[in-house]
């Protein structure tokens, strides 16, 4: 249930969620002969569904340029379920109050140092202090918001500006990693092929999209998309899926799809024997589209899409399954530039074992053709 929020001068609310049995009392404070008040109930109800979102943003509290309220009405007008608000080394952007039963405004912090930057999603201050020397204090910061219940991602590892790039290792504890950072380019195909060695060496690790929105970048929230099947549709419930492994990142939150056919079976993030059948409907594959399959000895096989809704069936392998989809398109300004719209879900596992059903890290989709002659402006 959403917490109460008040809607008029007087704001004597203690906000929070309501649990179990509860009772609404007016008259604690003075209330004028003629006063009106209304009461409004906002109940949520919790079932397993697909939502869209964008996990990695930034508002003016950091260098993002827009006010929260906007940002949060661009992440509506993209048509997402969810945002979070991840400001650099700061977390006053969670403390305003937006009450927006349309979008699930996620708290977050993107910790920025000279070692490389990580989210730490779902608490409104994650650390008591941002402040990092070193490779070692990046990792100890990274610790105490996982203390606290933080889901922490690493971004972008490959980025190009100075910092951006990861430093601190991966022998260290951390939810997932960020393999799709805004528009496709050679720093997301390193993060992808870095996802595809750890996937091949037996380490699972779920993998996230994000746009990185700042108004200076001119990205779109939303692009790229998670797509998360998740339990009901709360903070909690957003950040489990993540951790879980059951995200299908795309292009956009219109764009491809991909999720099992078998409703009542096994969803990305499970579990299957060695050997299980495993069946992934798409939806929005186009002509020209290929669905390819990459296991840790290359590319396996090659499905055409060339129906909107297309089935891919398949045993569960015995080693990592990854799989991408991509494609070429011009730009606004008729220029070609190759971008990866990355659908699908990841089955990985060791020999002999179980094989996890991960949307996160697994089937990816490629779809290679060139686009018709840009037009003459």
């Amino acid at each position: 249930m959403s917490p109460l929020r008040g809607t008029g001068r007087r704001r004597a609310i203690i906000r929070g969620e309501l649990e179990g049995k509860w009772d609404v009392v007016l008259g604690i404070v003075k209330i004028g002969p003629d006063c009106r008040v209304d009461v409004t109930i906002r109940v949520v109800s919790r079932q397993a569904r697909w939502l869209s979102g964008d996990i990695h943003s930034h508002t003016e509290h950091s260098d993002g340029g827009v006010p929260v309220a906007d940002a949060v009405h661009r992440a509506r007008v993209s048509r997402l379920d969810f945002v979070a608000l991840t400001d650099h080394n700061t977390t006053t952007q969670n403390w305003v109050k937006l009450d927006d039963p349309g979008l699930l405004v996620i708290p977050g912090m993107e910790l920025t140092s000279y070692y490389g930057h990580t989210n730490f999603l779902g608490l409104k201050d994650p650390v008591a202090d941002w402040r990092c020397t070193s490779p070692g204090e990046v990792a100890t910061k990274m610790a105490e918001a996982r203390e606290k219940g933080a889901t922490i991602v690493i971004n972008h590892p490959f980025q190009r500006s100075a910092g951006g790039r990861w430093q601190s290792g991966y022998d260290l504890a951390f939810d997932a990693i960020e393999i799709w950072n805004g528009n496709w380019s050679e720093l997301n195909q390193d993060a992808l092929d870095m996802w595809q060695r750890m996937l091949s060496a037996g380490q699972v690790v779920p993998a996230t999209g994000g746009s990185d929105f700042h108004l200076k970048n001119r990205r779109r929230h939303g692009r790229p998309c998670n797509r998360l099947y998740a339990a009901g549709y709360s903070v909690a419930d957003v950040l489990s899926a993540l951790k879980a492994g059951r995200n299908v990142i795309s292009f956009a939150p219109q764009e491809v799809q991909a999720e099992p056919v078998d409703r009542d079976g096994p969803i990305f993030g499970d579990t299957l024997a060695v050997g299980s059948p495993i069946a992934v409907r798409f939806a929005g594959l186009g002509p020209g589209d290929d669905i390819r399959l990459i296991t840790e000895k290359g590319r396996c096989r090659d499905m055409a899409g060339r129906r909107a809704g297309h089935h891919a069936d398949r045993q569960a392998p015995r080693r990592p399954l990854c799989a991408f989809r991509g494609l070429e398109r011009p730009r606004a300004e008729a220029v070609h530039q190759p971008l990866l719209r990355q659908v699908g879900a990841d089955i990985s596992g060791a020999v002999g074992k179980s094989a996890p059903f991960s949307g996160s890290a697994g089937f990816f989709f490629r779809a290679n053709f060139s686009c018709p002659s840009p037009p003459v402006r």
